[in-house]
Parts: C-alpha cells; sequence; structure tokens
C-alpha cells in the first residue's frame, strides 16, 4: 500500500522532527565523524547555557541534534520523521555502535495544533524503522485555544 504525505495537515499549524543523541560524556564531533552528518546544534557537558543570563547554567550532558525545521515547511510529522529516516537509512551499524556506546537515541517532534482538534499520526512503517534501529520517538504537543493564543494553566485572577 503506498503513502502519501499530508503537507498540509489542517489540524497542524507547525511541525518538525530532531534526531538527539545524548550521553553523559558525548563528543559532538565523534559523533558527526560516525554519522558523516553534520548537526544542525551540538554540546558538550559543561557548555554553558544562555552565558550572558545573570545566573549562566553549564550544561550536564553532551547532545548532537539533527532538525529538519528549517529543512521543509510539511506539516505531516510523518514527512519530517521520514527525512531523518531517510538520513539514516545506510547508517544503523553506526546508530547501533552509538547505542552500544551508552547513547541514548531519540526522535523529538515538535507539533503546534492548529486549532486543538486532531494530533499527528505516525505510519506503523515508520514505527517498524524506528523499533529497528533502537530509536524512541517523542513528542512536544501544543493546543492553542480559539484565539491562537496558549491556554492559560491557571484563571486570570478577577
Amino acid at each position: 500500500m503506498a503513502r502519501e504525505y499530508n503537507h498540509d495537515y489542517a489540524t497542524c499549524d507547525e511541525t518538525y522532527a530532531t534526531l538527539c543523541v545524548y550521553h553523559h560524556d558525548l563528543d559532538p564531533d565523534a559523533v558527526s565523524h560516525l554519522l558523516e552528518l553534520r548537526p544542525t546544534r551540538s554540546q558538550r557537558r559543561g557548555d554553558v547555557r544562555n552565558p550572558n543570563a545573570a545566573a549562566p547554567v553549564p550544561l550536564p550532558t553532551g547532545a548532537w541534534f539533527l532538525c529538519t525545521r528549517d529543512a521543509s515547511r510539511s506539516r505531516d510529522v510523518r514527512f519530517h520523521i521520514d527525512l531523518l529516516l531517510r538520513v539514516l537509512a545506510e547508517k544503523g551499524d553506526a546508530i547501533r555502535q552509538l547505542a552500544a556506546q551508552g547513547c541514548q537515541l531519540r526522535i523529538d517532534c515538535y507539533w503546534e495544533s492548529a486549532h486543538g482538534h486532531g494530533g499527528p499520526m505516525i505510519w506503523p512503517e515508520t514505527m517498524a524503522r524506528l523499533a529497528e534501529l533502537g530509536i524512541e520517538l517523542g513528542f512536544d504537543v501544543y493546543f492553542y485555544g480559539e484565539d491562537g493564543r496558549p491556554p492559560r494553566a491557571t484563571p486570570e485572577a478577577p
């Protein structure tokens, strides 16, 4: 059965996916070399988050990220996940080597609702490929109110 992406996914306002590789002592350059890919962002343990903040926070772990945000404007998260899986298609041995070294590998998906109804879908074939590579899948899902603003956690005081 041929699958077709719905790039104009009506219930989604924005989506993208990020391959994340985490390890306490991760060397991002070593990951880039092993995967033969350049990350969209990386960090080493001890790098400072928000260096200009009043109290800069050193990062507790190393990380390597490859994000589809600037690669496509498709509103079908399946497309974004498959973009990453296509990049990783011939890199199964490298992915398994990273896992054997204790790295956590996952694809994190950002998904923003257009109007608070309906959510992302994942095809079984995609889940099988993720499982074959041992890659977890996570979602940050945001549902906004009818006025287009995020819902308030607590009601406003009178």
